[in-house]
């Protein structure tokens, strides 16, 4: 039987994209303010994503629900996330665990919600890891900044290896912090105290360096494009683990929600380039997402 990760994170946040595709949008009126500013303008839901596609359950309250996504044969496939309940961290407000589905309810029927999604089983480790965050909309204020902070978690998956092409190996978790310059349509953070677990028996095998979430355009509620770059995160357990091409790198989006965008979430997708002749693996892909609020929330 496969055995499948989902981390859904729906709380604040929309999934900005590294490289998905984007529904919604759009702005509304706000009234003329002095210094010729508009005030804040409504922005619709969104939708953005990445990898293997997937839905989240309509009601993350009820006690029973179900995942679906789409698997490499372009079949659906249905996962329960109503088994063997864990401790719950504070990425989460709880975590589910059957075959290793991992999910977390919303916190704000009005906000946003994130999700991850990878597979564990080198069995059946066909389907590259996904992720997709999905904002309610909101008002998006244009003068001046707000910070976030709140939890991140993500999957550490091998990257194209010849018989377990997207095998799952571990959880990463850490903190989030984002600074959105609103006046100038801007948004930058960093990512810190980065925990490694395996999937297997949810052991701790160590940190990650930090990661640069790099500055980058927003507007109406969402990355402009397709986001941000990233610069660093990588294992640190050296001499084991050697960067080949330098520091890794990736790209990361974030997406805004509820009244004066007070809530935001976003995806982040790392490239783990390891030289192949001195660590137990050449390359890995880390697929993961955040939430994050402002005190005003």
């Amino acid at each position: 039987m496969a055995r499948y990760v989902v981390l859904a994170l729906p709380t604040l946040f929309l999934l900005a994209a590294c490289g998905g595709g984007s529904t919604g949008g759009g702005t509304g009126g706000g009234g003329q303010q002095p210094g010729g500013n508009t005030g804040p303008t409504d922005f619709n839901g969104l939708t953005r994503s990445l990898g293997t596609p997937f839905t989240i359950p309509a009601d993350p309250d009820a006690a029973d629900q179900t995942l679906t996504f789409t698997d490499a044969d372009g079949d659906p496939q249905t996962i329960a996330l109503s088994e063997s309940p864990l401790t719950a961290v504070k990425q989460f407000d709880r975590i589910v665990d059957n075959s290793q589905t991992l999910y977390g309810f919303r916190r704000d029927e009005a906000g946003v919600s994130v999700a991850v999604f990878a597979i564990t089983d080198d069995a059946d480790a066909n389907l590259a890891p996904g992720a997709r965050v999905d904002s309610r909309g909101g008002t998006f204020p244009d003068t001046g900044s707000a910070t976030f902070t709140g939890g991140y978690v993500g999957f550490l998956s091998r990257d194209g290896d010849a018989g377990s092409p997207f095998f799952t190996e571990s959880r990463i978790t850490g903190d989030v912090e984002i600074t959105a310059d609103f006046a100038n349509g801007s948004v930058s953070g960093f990512i810190d105290r980065r925990r490694r677990f395996l999937t297997s028996d949810n052991s701790s095998v160590g940190t990650l360096s930090s990661v640069a979430l790099n500055a980058h355009a927003i507007a109406d509620g969402v990355s402009v494009g397709n986001g941000g770059t990233t610069a660093g995160g990588g294992i640190d357990d050296l001499p084991t683990y050697v960067p080949e091409n330098g520091p890794q790198t990736g790209s990361w989006s974030v997406a805004f929600g509820n009244e004066n965008a007070v809530e935001a979430g976003g995806i982040v997708r790392i490239i783990h380039d390891y030289d192949n002749a001195v660590s137990p693996a050449d390359d890995f892909i880390e697929t993961g997402g955040f939430l994050v609020t402002t005190d005003a929330d």
